[in-house]
């Protein structure tokens, strides 16, 4: 509330003093939403807000920009930097400010001149507004950043507006409250404000200042007439933001004896609340700033937790509807009854296995809890192809066989997949079974009981091989840490993968969870045996931080996402990376057990990374496994907003600790109260919806440890069934309250699990594979961004503008606009050398920047140098490879330097002789304003005389497969796509120019 009465004070002093006290006395009885404080000095803190349509806006709350995805975002088209405000000769900088922030906003305040910046993102419109109130009077500048993408739009000034337009959007700034003119910027003012990614800072406004101004940016379809928003209106804008955020938080009603969780739930309910988006249809972000878009797994991990729990049921009928609808029905396709792994403007692909067992057991879980049958029959043709699509993907065990990379784990770089699970992972199975389990009571719920029967008896035969086929029958105690340096095996060795020959890898990954919480695959086994198997399970892989994606002590252990100079962090993401997400599996296991303080250190690490580092009240999506040398906690990493782990951890609150299980069946409307509440907490509750029906429920924890629970019906008709330790349930009719006194089933049946388990140790990184330094030498940074004053000249060459087309004459960029023009397109190319090291220069027409790795300077272009320096085809290689499909035709070559995410050389058999590594952006050796690379290798490494080497170089774009690294030539298919080009007659010719020197 507080942040809205300020931007509402500033806002309305444009117009009249009675305004501003008349409605900042109605503000006061809005529901306060969390507030989180910076103070100056503090270590650089993220901020993100989305419209709930199709943009989002983020960035560095404490500090310049430092990430090319920091600016607003629409539809996966960067639109906007950043702004700038400088107070006569002064910048305002975010660093010396005390900073306020809530979910609908954020102020900071300045020392200098005593000024209050108030910043806002509106729900619903992509309109960016910041109020200003200062001491100072006189020339004030405000810089407005728009991306490079705008270089070709049309500009105006109208109507004190400053307007650009192109085919698809118009955009307007405008400043009300001071007295001056929008002008045309010159260049140099670029390089004093600081962005890691390029603008388009064509124009600012100079003017006079009043004392109190506002400032907005707006951007609307390209056929929309913008015009200003006046104070009261944009007032308006955003009082409906803060309230909405507060009517909905007030709706879940979460309460809990302790303030910290209280302030992380409201603000990560907040926080996934704004990932349900509108960017087509109704869907939800998978994870800001990179993953704004649809994606068929991680939506349905999420849906439980971000709209279920929550009881917004109907955001959740859209969301399973429209992933429904863009369902593969072609029946001659090989993804025939599968949704899509990833939904983009333009793009949709269907590379995942595991999306559509997660939408038809969410499909269920839905039904359950809000009783709409008429969906559930609306839906049924479409579950029934799930199915049908699937069958043709089992094997004769009836596993559901997947290629390599269709599973959650799912990273891919130059040498195919880092984690090959294929082709019949454990978690896969268990989703399977969980979809002909969800199908089978679809079909009851339907009167179909020949359809139920059906999927019910290829859930037993699965059940059956699978505990054949997935456990060995040999019993294994684990090894002790100093004995373990292969895969691992554990009780009851339980496999990760069946591979196509049939062989089983027993890797220790967390997949082995889903068996349990997914599914029914373990049911009729042994509880005892069950215990065991997943006590010893997390506590290999549970750190108090969180789940890792593989064993610590497996050769393949990658400790650190992040590690440049080790390896690209692609080759950590499901190597031993924590994922957050992975909590709330662990938390149901646990809690389900009877461990739940041991939970809810788990909960609490969560809390940790929500509000003590990254983004302000969101989680995650990664932590590094082990802390780094000098760090208490591992470091976060991956996106810093993640909707799964945002949605897990709303789950495990409802479904595990408040142990809040409603659901409609046969015998009607029932709900389930099983709580698991850490010692932690002595008292909590919330607001449980299913059907029309909203219970209040809370527990307190009693001197005799007993619980008791205070119900009240405020919403509905139905008379509730309510289930808890006792014979026969009571009945909670609409409109009544009632209190029931149980001693909470602390897990009575989990002592053989509680003895078993503890948190996983951190092991000494000392010996770990992964860290070990490569067998080649590395070029230090000093030595591969020299110049070299004495040079001698080897070889240098122009090549012709506007040739960057391929083989054919027909090749076309990728769509997006990252791909700036000419930055395949080679210009000059020269080599120099001295006595030390030989220089090679590059220039490009273009070279794109967007920011994501500024140590590298440019982004996005691959090229391959093949040095001849022995004339002796019977020594060389003719083949350019690394995806290029270029093939030299006069003579082969002895050295090949790849240049992409840093540099690497090569000799003719593809032995790596020597590389460069950029870690810092003192090590970038390109340049995206001039469009020139520049290196520097040591004579040592390329040996020989320099007389008659001959030299070419290859260009096209590059594709690091989002995990860093040197990469490899990305793909040209015939038609161009987002990140594809197009225009190939022929497959697998990725280059598009070349040149030849001499």
């Amino acid at each position: 509330m507080k942040f809205l009465r300020h931007f509402l004070a500033f806002a309305v002093l444009l117009t009249t003093a009675g305004a501003l006290t008349a409605q900042t006395s109605a503000q006061r009885s809005v529901v306060d939403i969390p507030q989180y404080r910076i103070a100056p000095g503090k270590d650089a803190r993220l901020f993100a807000y989305t419209n709930r349509m199709s943009a989002f806006y983020c960035g560095v709350l404490n500090g310049p920009p430092s990430s090319g995805f920091h600016g607003i975002t629409q539809a996966k088209r960067k639109i906007f930097e950043n702004y700038w405000i400088r107070l006569g000769d002064s910048l305002l900088d975010p660093s010396t400010a005390d900073i306020e922030i809530t979910p609908a906003g954020f102020v900071r305040r300045y020392p200098l001149h005593n000024t209050e910046e108030h910043v806002s993102f509106a729900d619903s419109l992509t309109l960016l507004a910041v109020a200003v109130k200062t001491d100072y009077r006189g020339d004030v500048t405000v810089y407005p950043g728009w991306s490079a993408d705008w270089n070709q739009a049309v500009e105006a000034v109208s109507a004190g507006m400053y307007g650009l337009r192109d085919s698809v959007l118009a955009t307007a700034a405008f400043v009300q409250g001071m007295q001056g003119s929008w002008e045309v910027v010159r260049s140099r003012e670029v390089a004093a404000l600081r962005n890691p990614a390029p603008m388009y800072l064509n124009a600012c406004y100079m003017g006079r200042c009043t004392g109190v101004w506002h400032f907005t940016v707006e951007f609307a379809p390209a056929a929309t007439m913008l015009k200003p928003r006046t104070p009261p209106e944009l007032f308006n804008i955003m009082k409906r933001k803060e309230v909405a955020i507060s009517d909905y938080l007030a709706s879940l009603g979460f309460t809990c004896s302790d303030s910290a969780t209280m302030e992380a739930f409201a603000w990560i309910a907040a926080s996934m609340r704004a990932l349900v988006m509108q960017q087509h249809g109704r869907g939800i972000y998978a994870g800001l700033p990179w993953f704004d878009d649809y994606w068929g797994r991680d939506t349905f991990i999420a849906l439980p937790g971000a709209l279920l729990v929550t009881g917004r049921f109907e955001e959740a009928r859209e969301v399973l509807a429209s992933f429904y609808e863009r369902m593969d029905s072609d029946s001659s396709s090989a993804t025939y009854g599968r949704i899509p792994n990833r939904v983009q403007p333009g793009d949709v692909i269907y590379n995942t296995v595991d999306g559509t067992p997660r939408l038809v057991i969410q499909t269920m879980e839905y039904v359950r809890v809000s009783n709409d049958t008429a969906f559930l029959r609306r839906v049924y043709p479409d579950i029934r192809r799930t199915v049908k699509g699937a069958l043709r993907h089992t094997d004769s065990h009836g596993f559901l066989t997947h290629a390599d990379a269709e599973t959650w784990m799912d990273a891919v770089g130059p040498e195919g997949p880092w984690s090959p699970r294929g082709n019949r992972a454990i978690d896969i199975q268990a989703l399977w079974h969980g979809q002909l389990l969800a199908a089978a009571e679809a079909a009851d719920v339907l009167g179909l009981p020949g359809d139920a029967a059906m999927y019910r008896e290829r859930a037993d035969a699965l059940k059956v091989a699978f505990q054949e086929y997935f456990f060995d029958q040999s019993r294994h105690k684990l090894l002790s840490p100093e004995d373990q340096r292969q895969p691992m095996f554990f009780g009851g060795n339980i496999h990760d993968h069946l591979n196509v020959s049939g062989e089983a890898d027993n890797s220790l990954r967390p997949n082995v969870l889903f068996t349990l919480t997914e599914g029914a695959l373990l049911d009729g086994m042994d509880d005892s045996r069950k215990q065991q198997i997943f006590g010893e399970l997390l506590s290999r892989l549970t750190y108090p931080w969180g789940v890792a994606s593989l064993d610590q002590h497996d050769e393949n252990f990658h400790p650190y996402h992040e590690a440049a100079r080790f390896y690209p962090k692609d080759a950590a993401y499901h190597n031993g990376t924590v994922w957050t997400w992975l909590s709330g599996a662990a938390i149901d296991v646990l809690t389900r057990y009877g461990a739940a303080d041991s939970a809810w250190v788990l909960t609490r690490s969560l809390q940790h990374y929500a509000m003590e580092s990254g983004a302000i009240g969101t989680i995650p999506e990664n932590t590094d496994a082990l802390p780094r040398a000098g760090n208490a906690w591992p470091r976060w990493s991956g996106t810093f907003s993640q909707a799964w782990s945002d949605a897990e951890y709303l789950r495990s609150m409802y479904r595990d600790y408040l142990g809040l299980r409603p659901r409609y069946s046969s015998t009607g409307c029932e709900l389930i109260l099983d709580p698991h509440l850490p010692s932690a907490l002595t008292d909590i509750g919330a607001t449980t919806r299913f059907g029309d029906n909203r219970v209040r429920v809370r527990y307190v924890r009693e001197p005799d440890a007993s619980i008791t629970a205070t119900l009240s019906h405020i919403d509905g008709n139905d008379i509730i069934s309510l289930h808890v330790d006792n014979p026969s349930p009571a009945l909670l009719k609409p409109g009544e309250s009632l209190s029931l006194q149980f001693h909470e089933n602390a897990g009575a049946s989990g002592e053989i699990f509680r003895s078993e388990f503890h948190f996983a140790s951190p092991r000494d990184t000392e010996g770990i594979a992964t860290l070990q330094p490569p067998p080649w030498p590395r070029i230090p940074p000093a030595v591969a961004t020299a110049r070299g004053d004495k040079v001698q000249l080897l070889c240098k060459t122009v090549d012709p503008p506007g040739d960057d087309t391929g083989m054919n004459q027909q090749y076309r960029y990728p769509l997006s606009s990252v791909f700036r023009p000419g930055s395949f397109d080679l210009r000059d190319f020269s080599v120099t050398a001295d006595a030390d090291n030989v220089y090679f220069t590059i220039r490009m027409q273009a070279l794109s920047q967007p920011g994501w790795h500024p140590e590298y300077g440019f982004q996005l272009t691959m090229l391959a140098i093949a040095i001849d320096q022995s004339h002796d085809s019977s020594v060389q290689s003719m083949q350019i490879g690394h995806n290029s499909g270029y093939f030299l035709k006069n003579g082969g070559y002895d050295r090949l330097i790849l240049v992409g995410g840093g540099v690497r050389m090569l000799d003719a058999k593809g032995k790596i002789i020597t590389e460069f590594v950029p870690e810092t952006t003192a090590d970038a050796f390109g340049d995206a304003a001039t469009g020139v690379i520049h290196f520097a290798i040591p004579r040592v490494y390329l040996g020989g005389a320099f007389d008659h080497w001959r030299y070419t170089v290859v260009a096209g774009a590059q594709d690091d497969h989002g995990g860093a690294g040197i990469g490899e030539f990305r793909d040209v298919g015939p038609d161009a796509t987002e990140w594809s080009g197009g225009g190939a007659t022929q497959e697998g010719v990725n280059w598009y120019d070349d040149l030849h020197c001499p």
